[in-house]
């Protein structure tokens, strides 16, 4: 069963309220059938305690949805002159020159 776009993108975006970190580049999602997989790019290495942030988040979030059966979280690091790629959505994506 697919999740509605607006209501996965608003339940993301209210659980990432006060928990972005500084280093964070961009937040994307991708929900395919029963599966819900959320990449975060980061401008450096991330620290356990910035993980360990988006990662209640990312709980919260999969959690609202019971048919989802599948989930996975990548926290990635790519430097700032490298482009970052978005799965299906964008959660969060910070301005950059």
């Amino acid at each position: 069963m697919s999740i509605d776009k607006d209501e996965l993108l608003l339940s993301a975006q209210s659980a990432l309220i006060g928990s972005i970190p500084k280093k964070l580049r961009g937040l994307t999602v991708r929900n395919d059938y029963n599966s819900l997989l959320w990449v975060a790019y980061f401008d450096d290495q991330p620290t356990e305690k910035e993980k360990g942030i988006l990662s209640k988040a990312f709980h919260e979030v999969a959690s609202k949805y019971p048919s989802i059966q599948s989930t996975r979280e990548e926290f990635v690091f790519i430097p700032t002159s490298f482009r970052i790629d978005m799965l299906d959505y964008w959660v969060f994506l910070r301005w950059e020159e």
